[in-house]
């Protein structure tokens, strides 16, 4: 259970702060009355409800700042002096990955790599950090398995590959210099986080209701691949209690799934249905319409799914939202009006924390 004691007027550094996934950390750390700080590259057009939320406006520090620019992050985390980091910043898409490999392996590797040094540098104080890489860093032999922290690491497209020399890299730094410094560092890998506010391109969501909204279309390109999906506050809950339970015991530091039930495992094509009966309960007349892409694809994993037995385990942690209430919140915030859309997270934020302690 998060204890929102651990985190009022507490100093937090958000990386990627500005994305979909940081906007969302941001919102909740505020509502749990933390002193929230952010470090972007720029404020993303793809994820506008950090504008509509006002977030400039209300954080305690809103920089730009790129992480592959070792000095002026090392200067950025000096002047902040956080009591907790979460590591966001990246490049997201597989998609990207492929069409630009160099950028990708700068920002994720070593973009990490300048901000372990900058912690190993420049704080005095030991602290809590938590470097956010993904489900997609195992070694994928594409045999229907769900992975264990335990597993190898690798990475088929350049994205997958980044983040698991991120994890390498997160835990090389963990075991030579800064678990000797005190301060305590894990890494937490997610599944395919979904939630109202994601307008990115190629993700299977916001693609979604970019064709519905647009009346096209939607093009599928691998119908059959499998995910595990979950919303964005099951994961972020995961990272939370993560850093409360390392502090509270620091041998816990380490690597940790975060990713929802077998059952919520869908096929994209399985989940457009789930998404498009959503859509005809409240428009019968207007349905969702998909077509698989016929031309040549670069690879994606087909089977994805993470054990999450050590998070439930050590750190107590276990999804809030079953796959009616994910994808239902989900929805209400792609058909939400966007001056709406920020009351609407608020409230979802405050339903969740209602669950985690009711």
């Amino acid at each position: 259970m998060v204890t929102p004691n651990f985190w009022k007027d507490k100093k937090v550094l958000v990386t990627g702060h500005t994305g979909f996934k940081g906007t969302w950390l941001c919102l909740l750390l505020q509502a749990l009355g933390a002193e929230v700080q952010g470090l972007s590259l720029r404020v993303e057009p793809s994820s506008p409800l950090f504008t509509l939320a006002q977030l400039p406006q209300t954080l305690a520090y809103h920089g730009l700042v790129d992480i592959r620019d070792a000095r002026a992050l090392s200067q950025a985390i000096d002047a902040a002096q956080p009591q907790v980091i979460f590591h966001l910043a990246a490049q997201s898409l597989v998609s990207t990955g492929y069409t630009d490999p160099i950028s990708t392996f700068h920002t994720n590797v070593d973009g990490t790599l300048y901000l372990l040094e900058s912690v190993r540098q420049t704080l005095k104080n030991p602290i809590p950090v938590v470097v956010v890489t993904s489900d997609k860093c195992y070694l994928n032999p594409e045999q229907a398995q769900s992975f264990t922290e335990t597993d190898p690491l690798g990475g088929h497209d350049p994205y997958s590959a980044s983040k698991a020399m991120a994890e390498i890299l997160t835990a090389a730094y963990r075991q030579s210099f800064l678990s000797a410094q005190g301060h305590l560092i894990s890494s937490a890998r997610a599944g395919n986080v979904i939630g109202a506010g994601d307008f990115s391109e190629h993700r299977l969501l916001p693609d979604i209701f970019r064709a519905y909204h647009q009346s096209e279309p939607l093009i599928l390109r691998y119908p059959r691949a499998t995910r595990p999906w979950q919303h964005v506050l099951d994961a972020l809950s995961g990272y939370l209690l993560l850093v409360e339970k390392t502090t509270a015991e620091p041998t816990l530091t380490g690597a940790y799934n975060f990713g929802p039930p077998a059952e919520h495992a869908l096929s994209v094509e399985s989940l457009c249905q789930r998404i498009n009966g959503y859509i005809t309960q409240q428009n019968p007349h207007r349905p969702l319409h998909w077509t698989v892409d016929p031309g040549q694809k670069p690879h994606e994993s087909q089977f994805l799914h993470i054990d999450t037995t050590k998070a439930q385990k050590q750190l107590h942690w276990q999804p809030q939202l079953n796959l009616e209430e994910t994808l239902q919140w989900t929805v209400s915030g792609y058909l939400t009006p966007e001056a709406g859309l920020p009351d609407l997270v608020q409230q979802h934020i405050q339903d969740y924390l209602g669950k985690l302690h009711s």
